[in-house]
């Protein structure tokens, strides 16, 4: 709980429009914060995020969130715990403007 706690705080002021009824949403064993000002979010709070297991993007993201290898197979996930600054910034603006966590999207 503590880790779900934090993670809101700190998306908090990356909210388009802080005061949404509706900032989060589950769907699939998957809980979603959604309308996030990527602008407004850095590698440091990707990397902080990452720790607490959210994930930017939503699943529908694959193909910028996960590594594929030539033959188009599927490699592995984006380290968002690692990732720097210039791969965050070309892919910030192509994925969901949401955070996404499986570990808190289970009821």
């Amino acid at each position: 709980m503590k880790d779900l706690i934090e993670a809101l705080k700190l998306l908090w002021p990356c909210l388009k429009d802080p005061n949404t009824k509706w900032p989060t949403s589950c769907e699939h064993d998957m809980l979603y914060i959604c309308g996030i000002n990527m602008d407004k979010v850095d590698t440091v709070l990707v990397h902080k995020l990452a720790k607490l297991d959210f994930m930017p993007g939503s699943d529908e993201d694959y193909r910028y969130t996960s590594i594929y290898n030539e033959n188009d197979e599927y490699e592995g996930d984006v380290d968002f715990e690692h990732i720097d600054e210039d791969t965050w910034n070309n892919m910030k603006h192509e994925i969901t403007n949401c955070f996404r966590s499986y570990r808190f999207g289970s009821c």
